[in-house]
């Protein structure tokens, strides 16, 4: 004997397709699996979905009330927990922006304001990017069309309205139909010192907003202008600079730079290859700090 489907979700023999849907609703967002993980809600889950499945359904609502019984495979609930028309909240839309870093901003940092535009929620027409709404026609306001296959129905999510058992009447004027609007902002933003080509960073919650669910993040991308005077490999810094002939036969001190600035050193162990490296006189990131390797050009017609 099937169970009695209106005693599961507490409604009226009598009970409308509107006011059976507002309290499967009410019940499924309660005993979801993705809300509550105990085998016990599950099976709770279960069987409010299949009395709604067959309540919100003329035809298998008709043949329930005469028969008081439904078929052994009349349900395929896996179809069922992956198509059914039931929404949670969803997190919005990240946004995605690009900021360009001299090199010198890169390496020692800098704080800069920042513009961006975020979607959020028209709050004339709630984000259904309409004036005015009507029944959906291809699932007749259950959200949710039932097809039969064999001796199995099956539930999806009705692919007109998207589960919401309403259409566009008429589109709001003021997001003209798509339910949301831009609204510009800014953010004063510190960048650390070090950044590189190809970083992100991750604002949270500054993106999109969403109906139901909270906002998405503002992701900054990162790219930096090239120098003319060094080049940059992950922390490494590498550069060229001229020397004369009489400074490397006589091992002088010389001064290079560096992009902290200038620094003496010695040419007393500088191999036939021209070739130094300065620890720790790289780019400093977090606990890291790299290298600068200098290649000298020996001016051989200066003395």
């Amino acid at each position: 004997m099937t169970e009695d489907y209106y005693s599961i979700l507490g409604v009226s023999r009598d009970a409308t397709v509107e006011e059976i849907k507002t309290t499967y609703r009410k019940l499924a967002k309660q005993y979801h699996p993705d809300v509550s993980k105990s085998s016990e809600n599950e099976e709770k889950f279960k069987k409010i979905t299949e009395a709604y499945s067959v309540l919100s359904d003329e035809k298998a609502r008709a043949q329930y009330d005469q028969t008081g019984s439904i078929p052994e495979d009349f349900f395929n609930f896996s179809d069922l927990f992956r198509n059914f028309g039931f929404h949670f909240a969803q997190k919005g839309e990240d946004v995605n922006i690009s900021v360009n870093l001299t090199f010198e901003e890169a390496i020692y940092g800098t704080e800069k304001t920042i513009n961006y535009s975020y979607k959020d929620v028209c709050s004339h027409c709630n984000g259904t990017g309409a004036k005015t709404t009507k029944t959906c026609p291809t699932c007749q306001g259950r959200g949710a069309t039932i097809r039969q296959i064999g001796n199995m129905i099956v539930s999806q999510t009705c692919p007109t309205c998207r589960g919401t058992g309403k259409i566009v009447d008429e589109q709001c004027p003021y997001c003209h139909g798509v339910g949301y609007t831009l609204v510009k902002d800014s953010i004063n933003l510190k960048f650390e010192p070090g950044l590189d080509n190809g970083m992100s960073i991750v604002v949270p919650g500054r993106g999109s907003h969403s109906l139901k669910g909270s906002p998405g993040d503002l992701i900054i991308h990162i790219s930096v202008q090239s120098s003319s005077k060094f080049k940059r490999e992950g922390l490494d810094i590498y550069s060229e600079q001229t020397i004369t002939l009489d400074d490397l036969l006589n091992e002088r001190e010389i001064e290079v730079d560096t992009i902290y600035g200038k620094e003496k050193v010695s040419l007393r162990d500088v191999k036939v290859q021209v070739h130094i490296t300065l620890p720790n006189k790289g780019v400093a990131f977090k606990n890291y700090k790299g290298k600068h390797n200098i290649d000298l050009n020996v001016d051989l017609k200066s003395k």
